[in-house]
């Protein structure tokens, strides 16, 4: 039998109106502006490459490569290059970067050609250490606003509902092997920083709360808990998402069967959780 008395219906209801409005009210989900510096004359901007902070001069008329002197090891290839007098092939190292970091955005193993740039590093008078060139900056989709100093990083606005629909169930897929396999910190990144969590007799908000919360009620059983959510009626509105689902939680002293409606808002390239409202069975 449903615990849902009227009471819970009304709260549920205001609830998920309140945080559906905050959610519409607020800044552009999976929007973010990183500051453009400058190396004398030409527009620079901090990237991470393996945890370490690097300098790219950025160049929309190039295609993005490393600077030799920064990079160790690679292999010599014929690669071809694009500047503004044309592409042409040169002889170049070929680097593998495990991962690339602009923003929230991340690129793992990116092959990149590696050359010497110091006429750059001397015109700049400063450290350069690779060219971020108008082919990442489209993949990572950037727009640059070079009056107010900053790349806009956002997610591409033409993609079909179609799309957008495969990527979210995809990243619900992600999140689900994360939860059934222990992964507490991908379990994290798969939670928005102002989650919040209705179980039907609590209330749980926030990231690091709702973290606390799973691994003191499923990660610490023993067989680990099981989560299965298939969703159902998911209706998008630009980076937001809004779905029914029916909720399976396999524990060692029974099965508990759920209905439930959640929120997922995308930032930073991906889907996360930003609300959820349980209406838990009794357990078989």
């Amino acid at each position: 039998m449903w615990r849902q008395g009227s009471y819970e219906l009304k709260f549920f209801a205001v609830a998920f109106l309140f945080c559906l409005g905050e959610l519409l009210s607020g800044p552009t989900p999976g929007v973010e502006e990183i500051p453009i510096e400058r190396c004398g004359r030409l527009p620079v901007i901090t990237v991470s490459v393996q945890g370490k902070a690097l300098r790219f001069l950025v160049d929309t008329a190039a295609t993005s490569v490393l600077n030799i002197k920064s990079f160790a090891g690679g292999q010599m290839t014929a690669i071809p290059v694009t500047s503004f007098t044309g592409t042409s092939l040169t002889s170049a190292r070929q680097v593998i970067l495990p991962e690339f970091v602009l923003g929230g955005y991340r690129l793992h193993d990116l092959r990149l050609p590696a050359i010497d740039l110091s006429p750059i590093v001397e015109a700049c008078g400063g450290q350069i250490d690779g060219i971020l060139g108008l082919d990442l900056l489209e993949e990572m989709g950037a727009t640059l606003d070079l009056k107010n100093r900053v790349a806009i990083m956002g997610s591409p606005v033409d993609k079909s509902e179609e799309t957008i629909q495969k990527e979210f169930l995809k990243g619900h897929r992600i999140c689900m092997d994360a939860f059934n396999s222990g992964d507490r910190d991908s379990v994290a990144d798969c939670l928005d920083p102002q989650v919040a969590l209705f179980t039907g007799s609590n209330e749980v908000r926030g990231r690091k709360a709702v973290i606390d919360y799973l691994l003191h009620r499923y990660f610490k059983a023993e067989p680990p808990a099981r989560f299965d959510l298939q969703v159902r009626d998911s209706r998008f509105l630009g980076d937001a998402v809004w779905f029914g689902y029916d909720l399976t939680i396999s524990l060692p002293e029974g099965t508990i069967k759920a209905k439930g409606m959640a929120i997922c808002r995308r930032s930073q390239g991906r889907w996360r959780l930003l609300n959820m409202h349980n209406s838990f069975e009794e357990k078989s």
